[in-house]
């Protein structure tokens, strides 16, 4: 049963990552992925989560929301989005009735405005994991599964593409910053852990137990949908 845990920072290193997430892959979908495939959502996680050293909440890569339901432990601590007036306006008095509280810290001449949300609200609510096996193993299949009506958002993992993976995150509504910025950081953290030495052969071997969970944290992830909650998801001590 899904249940609340305590907030704690996981920071990981880059190379661990690169072969957390070349674990996953492998056990996901049967076939060993293009080093610039782990790369490229290294670099994507590095953004989100503190860039060159990430620095997760419970092994939550990029801050992936979490509702009711979805059959994951969670978190609360504060965060903030960047969306329209009107809907940070909306925001504002929805986390008041659920028992939480937001503000709106800044509003843009382009009519986008920055809303904080503090717990308990519901739109700071997000996954939590215990190990970084499974935080990767969401990650992946969110990716795979969130987008799965475009595509191209998987084709440009794929192909390694930084600035294309960027261009379709956005387009589906990953996040709402300036493209050129975001898609710019994207890729020269891609060039700069392309230099991380990778080698399949030396893939983390697992306990039975921990294989057991991975398999029904595989299963959880199947369960997936597109109404899952997504915002551009900023945590408060991001820039």
């Amino acid at each position: 049963m899904a249940q609340e845990l305590q907030d704690i920072r996981t920071p990981i290193k880059p190379i661990d990552l690169l072969y957390a997430l070349g674990f996953a892959w492998v056990n996901l979908f049967n076939e060993q992925p293009k080093k610039e495939s782990l790369v490229l959502l290294l670099a994507h996680n590095s953004l989100e989560t503190g860039v060159g050293a990430p620095s997760c909440h419970n092994f939550n890569l990029t801050n992936i929301k979490s509702i009711d339901g979805d059959g994951r432990n969670y978190v609360f601590y504060k965060c903030n989005e960047l969306v329209k007036l009107d809907m940070a306006r909306q925001f504002v008095t929805n986390a008041f009735k659920d028992g939480g509280a937001a503000y709106i810290s800044g509003v843009r001449s382009d009519g986008f405005a920055w809303v904080n949300f503090e717990p308990k609200s519901k739109y700071c609510r997000f996954r939590a994991f215990d190990t970084l096996e499974e935080g990767v193993i969401d990650y992946l299949m969110f990716i795979k599964n969130r987008y799965i009506k475009d595509p191209s958002v998987w084709q440009a993992l794929i192909d390694g593409n930084p600035y294309k993976f960027c261009e379709r995150l956005r387009a589906n509504g990953f996040f709402t910053a300036d493209l050129s910025v975001y898609a710019g950081s994207v890729t020269r953290l891609y060039n700069q852990f392309l230099t991380l030495e990778y080698d399949p052969d030396k893939l983390p071997i697992l306990s039975d137990v921990q294989k057991e969970n991975i398999q029904n944290l595989i299963g959880l992830t199947m369960n997936i949908t597109s109404d899952d909650i997504v915002l551009d998801k900023s945590t408060d001590d991001q820039t």
